[in-house]
């Protein structure tokens, strides 16, 4: 799965219910709800990261690598643009 339809299944469950998962709850009610038929992986195989940040759900894949706050070939990808792009995660 990639990131675009990911976000795209998020959007239609915070249409159907009024808000996005919080960071806690990640893909699960997806999940539940049937929005997501399985876990989300990257096309490294690993499960996508996810992240409420004011409002704004983040997805997040460690690239290749599978290291968080890499750049150049194994740089993170992200739904959001660069400059918006923030997290727990890039700190580690």
């Amino acid at each position: 799965m990639n990131i675009r339809d990911l976000q795209s299944a998020l959007q239609e469950y915070a249409r159907n219910t009024g808000n996005f998962p919080g960071t806690a709850e990640a893909f699960r009610p997806l999940l539940a709800t049937g929005a997501l038929a399985s876990e989300p992986h990257d096309a490294w195989g690993r499960l996508y990261h996810y992240a409420l940040i004011e409002g704004r759900p983040q997805i997040i894949s460690f690239g290749s690598d599978g290291l968080p706050g890499v750049t150049g070939p194994d740089e993170d990808i992200s739904n959001l643009s660069p400059e918006l792009y923030r997290t727990e995660f890039r700190s580690r």
